[in-house]
């Protein structure tokens, strides 16, 4: 599963143009390993800032951070987040889940401050 916490999927999101905003998607209890990229509409994002760590269970947790600053064009952009594993059963399946970018604030009715952090929360379940 993926959800972006915070905001239902395909939501319009405030981001106001020129201002700096960080994304946060997470891949958790993934087996094998998730692998996260970051896209807007379909172009692949690079600079994103990812970790993986080793939980107890034998499964990984992996984290990556976007640091982006949205450009008044890029107004009704989906932003992506994608996760991937390497395995057989899976073969190429990929999980993502998506809000659309907002640079004007027209039609949103919640304008939250400038610094927004939007999370991205992934759960998966391989077997090798």
């Amino acid at each position: 599963m993926v959800d972006i916490l915070n905001y239902p999927r395909g939501e319009h999101v405030y981001t106001p143009p020129k201002r700096l905003v960080q994304f946060e998607c997470k891949a958790t209890r993934a087996l094998p390993m998730a692998e996260l990229e970051w896209r807007k509409n379909s172009q692949l994002l690079h600079g994103a800032h990812t970790t993986q760590e080793l939980n107890l269970d034998g499964t990984y947790t992996s984290t990556s951070i976007l640091s982006f600053m949205p450009e008044r064009l890029d107004n009704n952009a989906i932003l992506k987040c994608d996760s991937k594993q390497n395995s057989p059963l899976l073969q190429g399946q990929s999980k993502t889940d998506q809000i659309m970018l907002n640079t004007s604030g027209a039609g949103i009715r919640d304008i939250r401050p400038w610094f927004i952090i939007i999370s991205c929360a992934v759960t998966l379940l391989g077997i090798v």
